[in-house]
């Protein structure tokens, strides 16, 4: 069926816009429509080997809907079983190939990170994160649901995950306060290549 794409940037959030409060950047998304039927949001969360389990728990930040807004939420990896820093041995629902031809169904991708050198070592896999940045660069470049822009999350470390793609050009983005250099670097690497905007980079205290 045809529809008529408005394009519209997609809103990307950083711990520097994730306040525990109730926040105000996915109302549109999360109020139930004005004909009081139930809701669904769709949320996408990538992982790969190492990463950090409890980095998952930034879904919380979504708040609650109410009765009448559910969250589903579907797992991607490379492989059907990836191991959490933590040890977890966690399932996948769909590959990154499968997503890639359903990532219209999602609304919000959540990023998490990890230790730098399980991001790093996870990184040196070209294939792998190839396919694992093309599912972020898939979702920035869709045509937003209903004027709704879709939401890119990004956890810590993960921010090095999604970095590559472009999609904080013009920006001020955060990170772990051990990592605000590479953070930049994969910045401006992608400023120099495709003409992007400088990204400022706000550190972190080292807490």
């Amino acid at each position: 069926m045809d529809t008529e794409c408005k394009w519209l940037p997609v809103k990307v959030l950083t711990e520097t816009e994730t306040p525990m409060s109730t926040p105000s950047w996915p109302a549109n998304l999360l109020a139930p429509p004005s004909t009081n039927m139930p809701r669904e949001v769709n949320i996408l969360i990538p992982i790969f080997p190492g990463f950090n389990l409890f980095d998952v728990s930034a879904m919380d930040i979504l708040g609650s809907g109410g009765n009448q807004v559910t969250f589903k939420y579907t797992i991607t990896s490379h492989t059907e079983d990836t191991k959490a820093a933590q040890g977890a041995i966690v399932k996948c629902y769909k590959s990154f190939v499968q997503v890639i031809y359903c990532i219209g169904d999602f609304h919000v991708l959540i990023q998490p990170g990890g230790r730098l050198e399980k991001i790093s070592a996870y990184r040196e896999d070209i294939d792998t994160f190839r396919q694992h940045l093309g599912i972020i660069d898939h979702l920035r470049t869709l045509c937003p649901i209903q004027s709704e822009p879709y939401i890119l999350l990004s956890v810590g470390p993960g921010a090095l995950l999604i970095a590559p793609t472009g999609a904080f050009s013009g920006l001020r983005v955060t990170t772990r306060h051990d990592m605000p250099e590479l953070l930049r670097q994969d910045c401006e690497e992608y400023r120099r290549m495709h003409r992007g905007h400088p990204v400022t980079i706000i550190p972190q205290p080292d807490l």
